[in-house]
């Protein structure tokens, strides 16, 4: 089965949320619509999608999830919702931005680097 890691943030606090799922749109109606059980996010409904990585099962999503709420995911997680938040301010249209990130297992730790390769290629 699919699951879902996925980055939330509120436009009015600014605080993100990350957290795992099977259906990504059902969860973020959830936030949106106080029907989260989640104590961070159950008083706030103005939550915007930053990221989502699909994954094979939820064993890797609660991985992949507890490695972006670690000290060192944290770096990374920071970086994603730079790049990506950058990106949206440089875009000139109204339309949805989907940001897809691609499945690398065995690389822990470099996705900083080739995020900024990223960004810096264009």
């Amino acid at each position: 089965m699919i699951y879902y890691v996925y980055i939330i943030r509120s436009k009015s606090t600014q605080k993100y949320y990350t957290g795992m799922t099977s259906s990504i749109d059902r969860r973020l109606q959830e936030h949106n619509q106080l029907l989260s059980n989640t104590k961070t996010t159950k008083h706030t409904i103005d939550y915007e999608l930053i990221f989502c990585q699909e994954v094979e099962s939820r064993i890797e999503a609660r991985k992949l999830e507890k490695y972006l709420k670690s000290g060192s995911g944290r770096e990374i997680r920071d970086e994603i919702v730079d790049i990506v938040l950058q990106r949206i301010k440089e875009r000139k249209s109204d339309k949805n931005l989907i940001v897809l990130a691609p499945a690398v297992r065995g690389r822990k730790g470099e996705y900083y680097q080739m995020l900024y390769d990223f960004l810096n290629a264009g």
